[in-house]
């Protein structure tokens, strides 16, 4: 009898070890998430159409992007010389100069020429998606944007930048 209650005893201290670490565990992976959420990635939207930047900078913030905005071509240009980003996005049909020469200023410039760069355009056909990227775009968007296909081009994006670029 009294080998039966070592016996279960044991047990139920092997039960509880395993409980206890799994415990940990949990507790390391959300340490290691939290980590990880602090990470920043910087992204520049270049959007003039309120609605749309208001919405193309939400689903950037919810896939962990801080964001900065440029309403046209020109201050786009002026940041993307003068800070590094994780991510551009881009609308062609802006107010001062078109979409195209941000694309160009990214890849022409030392900070992003490797950046992932992403067109979302409401006008694209096959030949406008396919100048785009001729000019260095990695992905063309048709908008309106979902949040899972941002996140998918987004991904390919990174994927690709290993053997795409320099």
């Amino acid at each position: 009898f009294r080998d039966f209650l070592f016996y279960r005893l044991n047990r139920s201290l092997i039960k509880f070890r395993k409980f206890l670490f799994r415990g940990n565990e949990v507790e390391n992976n959300k340490q290691q998430e939290h980590v990880t959420k602090q990470i920043i990635c910087n992204a520049l939207l270049v959007e003039d159409d309120e609605i749309c930047r208001k919405l193309l900078e939400n689903q950037l913030i919810q896939l962990g992007y801080q964001v900065e905005i440029a309403k046209n071509a020109r201050t786009a240009i002026q940041f993307l010389n003068s800070t590094f980003y994780n991510l551009v996005l881009t609308d062609l049909g802006l107010p001062d100069q078109p979409g195209e020469a941000v694309i160009q200023a990214a890849r022409k410039c030392e900070f992003n020429q490797s950046t992932p760069l992403i067109v979302c355009t409401a006008h694209a056909d096959g030949k406008v998606e396919q100048e785009c990227l001729v000019l260095g775009a990695d992905q063309v968007l048709i908008k309106p944007i979902l949040a899972k296909n941002l996140q998918q081009a987004i991904d390919e994006c990174l994927l690709m930048q290993g053997y795409r670029r320099k």
